[in-house]
This record gives C-alpha cells, sequence and structure tokens, in this order.
C-alpha cells in the first residue's frame, strides 16, 4: 500500500542483538495527505539499512511517499499491528545550500541621478 504524507516527527534510532544478528529500527510519525481539519497521524517503521539512510535523510515538514506493509503480532493475547516500510521516496528535497538573499545595499547616488528631488535627510 502507498500512503503520502508529511513528516511530523522522527524517533530515536533503536538497535539491539537478535537471533539473526545485529537489528536496526526508525520511527517516524507521518500526517497523511487529506483536507486538514482532521488531521491522521500515524507512525511507520524503517527497518535495517533503511532505517540508517532514512536517520540520514528524513526532516520535519518534508512531504514523502511510502510504500508500507501491515502486520499484525500476538504478544500475551494482545494483538500489535506495525507498518513497516519497505520503500520511500522524498517528494519535497531540502536544498543545503538554498542561496539566502541578499539586502541590497546603496552606496550613494549615482553621478547619473538628477539632483533637483533630493532631500536634505
Amino acid at each position: 500500500m502507498q500512503i503520502k504524507g508529511k513528516v511530523k516527527n522522527i524517533l530515536d534510532m533503536r538497535s539491539g542483538q537478535g537471533q539473526n544478528g545485529t537489528w536496526q529500527s526508525l520511527d517516524a510519525v507521518i500526517e497523511l495527505d487529506g483536507d486538514g481539519k482532521y488531521p491522521e497521524l500515524i507512525v511507520i517503521t524503517f527497518s535495517g539499512e533503511k532505517a540508517v539512510s532514512a536517520e540520514k535523510e528524513l526532516r520535519e515538514g518534508l512531504a514523502i511517499t511510502v510504500d508500507v506493509n501491515f502486520k499484525a503480532r500476538n504478544w500475551q493475547d494482545k494483538w500489535f499491528n506495525s507498518i513497516q516500510v519497505w520503500k520511500y521516496q522524498i517528494d519535497q528535497p531540502i536544498s543545503a545550500s538554498a542561496p539566502v538573499p541578499q539586502p541590497q545595499i546603496n552606496a550613494g547616488p549615482s553621478q547619473a541621478q538628477d539632483d533637483s528631488n533630493d532631500l536634505p535627510f
């Protein structure tokens, strides 16, 4: 399933040692695209190498599209859902070197200006 939204929050990277070796996981809160009147938030999970790349690339406020799988797990007679990301794309890239507008500084009147309208202050 494909989901579009805006990154609201990026949680801390988690890692640990499991049966199959070391694992890494990163959760992010996404505000789903909609009418904006009643924002819907979901938590998505990046795993493995996707968690590492998402931690470097994602920033709050970015528009993203994610392809996800929904999973449910039973633990002590309680069911838990997770939304696992298997592909993501940043729709609104960050410009690290965005030009900052510089104020125009007037060095003074040029020789070609008409001085008849000059004010003394």
